[in-house]
């Protein structure tokens, strides 16, 4: 645009960019013909999207395969070096943004350590002596802390069918950038067709979607039967029509567009439920989930612990009445082979004939071992944590038993303190060699060593790989519990269906590999 001195494409141009712009490309620029047309250089910091109040992602869809799958060559290697040093750079204009300078703890996961490593080089950098980052100066006690995770930390919760509002639409519902098409019949008798955000746009959505699915449908119509006997004279009018009612039904017209506007946010949010709970009795998903959760737990629903699962989990594949989705099959059998830590090989062939799973799909499985996850029986050298009881989001529902491991990793860090060892700093703060660490009791993480709690008044977890919707919903439960500032970030959000398409994407390992 610029190359011709004489007769440029602008007078002049403003330069925005979204992080720090490297030493390299700077002086580049400084070289250039345009310098001398630059009227204003501003570097924003703002490489992520917020979806909700203390919820962002970075968009990064493929930073799943990219980060874990294996060093094969040299461009795969350096393709996840540079995917690490872009996320690092993601997360250092989180860090501007907010004016923080986070004290780094990381998962002792090789992607999460590699990353926190990479952060705090670059926020060091940031922070040198004359720039205005971070804007306050604050004491070790005061710094927030960033906790980093890695989708190995946990690959559990984002295959288990969750019945929270929100969780349970994006799993089940052609949701695409929180726009959702439905049709509803309208006065006259005709279908309409829709689109609608289901976001923070929507403050039904947001008060709502953490709701379980078995509450939501009396909630709604207990909550809009209210609402109509509060507005009468609108709802009349909007029932009734005619000219007669528009010119005497003052009072009615003044609060239309008001009640026309709830009526059809309780009409979609009902419209939504009732296509979920749809959805639930076709899918079979009570038998299902229930499994599932039996598998994830360890237990049965009255507690005692759970021996069965091969036995069942078979039993539920040889149903010939029972429409089984591929999909479901697949969550089935991965969902196995992490609570079991393993499956013996002729049992895995078994199980993979009976569902039905096409090679393609069963790269999917086969790669969960990329996770940290044990493929076959015996060759487990780790012990899996059962699950925390008491701490749930949804007691009382056999299907809703589960606790993501993210809700009772944060109620840890607010509480006794994280494991040193499992949960390191990249930089201790100064004074101790884990600041305000004590020996380490039965909580915090469960590894050995000592334990420091989080300090100042906001929490930062990031997961990279992509975060669930349960697990978001589990920060949001810890955050009003504890009374303190948690934001929630992820590479992005994941459901069942893109994470199985993430795992797809990894290197398939061969076959000797598993024996």
């Amino acid at each position: 645009d610029f190359r011709d001195k004489k007769r440029p494409m602008y007078a002049s141009c403003h330069l925005f960019f979204s992080s720090r712009l490297p030493d390299v490309l700077l002086s580049k620029l400084k070289a250039s013909a345009a310098i001398s047309r630059v009227a204003a250089f501003k570097e924003v910091n703002l490489e992520l999207a917020c979806t909700e109040a203390n919820a962002f992602v970075l968009n990064s869809f493929d930073s799943l395969p990219l980060l874990f799958a294996p060093d094969e060559n040299p461009v795969s290697t350096e393709a996840k070096v540079q995917e690490q040093h872009r996320l690092a750079g993601m997360l250092a204009t989180l860090c501007a943004t907010l004016g923080e300078m986070p004290h780094i703890r990381h998962a002792a996961r090789p992607s999460a350590s590699t990353v926190a490593q990479i952060l705090h080089n670059k926020l060091s950098d940031m922070s040198r002596p004359g720039s205005s980052f971070p804007s306050r100066i604050q004491s070790d006690a005061e710094r927030p802390t960033l906790i980093l995770l890695d989708r190995s930390v946990d690959p559990l919760s984002p295959l288990l069918h969750e019945f929270t509002y929100q969780a349970m639409v994006h799993d089940l519902l052609p949701v695409m950038d929180e726009r959702y098409h439905y049709q509803y019949v309208g006065n006259q008798g005709q279908r309409i067709s829709k689109e609608v955000l289901l976001n923070d746009t929507d403050a039904l959505w947001t008060r709502l979607r953490s709701m379980h699915i078995a509450d939501l449908g009396q909630t709604l119509h207990a909550e809009y039967k209210q609402f109509v006997q509060e507005h009468p004279e609108a709802a009349k009018l909007a029932k009734q029509g005619g000219e007669k009612e528009l010119k005497t039904m003052t009072e009615g017209l003044r609060g239309m567009p008001k009640f026309q506007e709830t009526s059809a946010r309780y009409s979609l949010h009902m419209a939504l439920t009732q296509e979920l709970m749809k959805k639930y009795s076709e899918a079979s998903l009570e038998m299902v989930a229930t499994l599932e959760q039996n598998m994830a737990t360890g237990e049965d629903s009255g507690g005692k612990t759970f021996k069965t699962a091969l036995v069942e989990l078979r039993a539920l594949l040889e149903k010939s009445d029972l429409a089984l989705s591929p999909e479901d099959k697949i969550r089935l059998l991965m969902i196995y082979m992490i609570t079991q830590d393993g499956i013996r090989q002729d049992e895995r062939r078994q199980l993979i004939q009976l569902a039905g799973i096409s090679p393609e799909d069963q790269d999917a499985i086969i790669n969960l071992f990329y996770l940290n996850v044990t493929l076959l029986q015996g060759t487990s050298h780790k012990k899996r944590g059962a699950a925390k009881k008491g701490s749930g989001g949804a007691e009382g529902y056999d299907v809703s038993r589960y606790t993501p491991p993210m809700k009772r990793l944060l109620e840890d860090a607010l509480g006794p303190g994280l494991s040193t060892t499992d949960y390191p700093f990249v930089a201790p703060p100064e004074g101790s060699a884990a600041g305000s660490a004590r020996p380490k009791g039965k909580a915090g993480g469960g590894g050995a060593g000592e334990v420091a709690a989080v300090s100042g008044r906001r929490v930062i977890v990031f997961m990279l790989g992509g975060m669930s919707y349960s697990e978001l919903r589990s920060v949001h439960e810890v955050e009003r519990a504890f009374g303190r500032e948690i934001i929630a970030g992820s590479t992005s959000m994941i459901t069942p269906q893109t994470f199985l398409l993430a795992l797809k994407k990894m290197k398939q390992l061969e076959p000797v590999a598993l024996i």
